[in-house]
């Protein structure tokens, strides 16, 4: 099986790539794990003037090339630092699930 993550950004900090290579050690042996790198839009300027919809055009840019890189029928789990807590086991249970159920943390 390959896992490939997909993120927006020419360079990784060194974290990434260390956990990247460290990930497919927690797993069985048989698992490839790849990290894609997608050109970020050009966000030059004060951010602080741009607006909301300006913002959305350049992340729909991005969203599209991420989309590029998806073999067909993948499984695609999004990871946002904006979304909710998820527990590793949390996840697996809908991984095993089809992926069905959405994935909100239960406060």
């Amino acid at each position: 099986m390959l896992i490939r993550i997909l993120a927006v950004g020419q360079r990784s900090p060194r974290w990434v790539d260390e956990a990247v290579s460290d990930y497919p050690k927690r797993f069985p042996s048989g698992l490839d794990v790849e990290l894609v790198a997608v050109k970020t839009e050009n966000r030059t300027g004060d951010p602080t003037r741009r607006t909301e919809a300006a913002t959305a055009t350049l992340m729909a840019r991005e969203a599209e090339r991420l989309r590029a890189k998806l073999p067909p029928r993948a499984r695609v789990v999004v990871l946002d630092e904006h979304g909710d807590d998820l527990r590793t086991t949390r996840w697996q249970d809908d991984c095993n699930n089809g992926g069905r159920q959405p994935t909100r943390s239960r406060s």
